[in-house]
């Protein structure tokens, strides 16, 4: 049975691709990683008896770099500052008004 090429496009105000090495202070990657691009077709095909297989990322926006910073407030926090009611302050570096068009080929499983 043949591939069959499908595509879309995404687009919104941020977007956080993760890279791992970054740590406490995670840094975007400028595009979505062949991972995260297979997980957005996998959300919206849902067809268990194909594989999807992405194939090229196209860049339709300016890539723009923000950094953000949000109060944490979870259960992860250290334990003194758990036990005094304070929170947690993370600092993140996104991307901002983005736009992608996912290339991906469906073949049969």
């Amino acid at each position: 049975m043949e591939s069959y090429p499908i595509s879309l496009e995404i687009s919104g105000s941020t977007a956080m691709w993760t890279r791992p090495d970054t740590g406490d202070s995670p840094v975007s990657y400028p595009v979505p990683t062949y991972s995260a691009a297979k997980g957005i077709f996998e959300s919206i095909v849902r067809i268990e008896t194909v594989e999807i297989m992405p194939t090229k990322v196209e860049i339709c926006a300016p890539i723009i770099y923000h950094n953000y910073s949000t109060n944490y407030g979870g259960p992860l926090r250290k334990s003194p500052i758990m036990a005094t009611g304070d929170s947690y302050q993370l600092l993140a570096t996104v991307l901002i008004n983005v736009c992608y068009r996912l290339y991906a080929e469906l073949r049969p499983a």
